[in-house]
């Protein structure tokens, strides 16, 4: 069951990216540098939005999977979201051959909501790697992750939603809208349940 759930888990964070070659004739036809790049920045979004998938903690899969494993893949994931961007970034520069738009702070506003996903995804990374070092407790890092990950996933989905070619095919859009709205979803469904929590 383990198994069939990681490969399940798998095939729909790998989906969007799968969907935009198939889609997009013209990201293959771009060159390999422009497809790593585009691609990369599609799995890094899926990763983020199927955390809020895993956060969420639905009955039914914790029952399957068990609250360990869910909260391992959960980490794991995180750090692979992080690769992904950190490619994308290094293609993007690779690309254009210029490090303003990673640097200047005179870039347009779709540019500036990426480093702000940027930033969002590595204060995450970073706070989650160092919690046995940082003096918070778990409801101040609950309330501060969830800031950053809503955060990351606005920002990301505005970001990709301006500058994203792939948009161009209706197939790939329904679907990534689609992504961004089951983790709004899920997100709001979380919140709902913690107020059910006696404090």
């Amino acid at each position: 069951m383990l198994l069939l759930g990681l490969v399940s888990y798998l095939l729909v964070v790998c989906f969007p990216g799968v969907l935009a070659l198939l889609t997009g004739p013209e990201i293959l036809a771009s060159g390999p540098v422009y497809s790593a790049f585009t691609i990369s920045g599609i799995s890094a979004f899926s990763i983020v939005a199927s955390q809020f998938v895993l956060a969420a903690r639905f009955p039914p899969l914790l029952r399957n999977f068990g609250a360990p494993a869910m909260l391992r893949l959960h980490q794991i994931m995180a750090f692979v979201a992080t690769g992904f961007v950190a490619l994308h970034i290094a293609l993007l520069l690779w690309a254009k051959v210029s490090w303003d738009l990673l640097l200047s702070p005179w870039v347009g506003w779709p540019i500036q909501l990426g480093r702000i996903a940027v930033l969002g995804l590595l204060v995450t990374v970073g706070i989650s790697l160092g919690r046995k070092r940082i003096p918070i407790n778990n409801a101040d890092w609950r309330f501060f992750h969830g800031i950053l990950a809503w955060t990351i996933l606005l920002c990301g989905f505005v970001h990709s939603l301006i500058l994203g070619s792939s948009f161009q095919s209706p197939a790939f859009a329904i679907a990534w809208v689609g992504y961004f709205t089951v983790a709004v979803l899920c997100g709001l469904a979380k919140r709902e349940s913690e107020k059910k929590i006696p404090a």
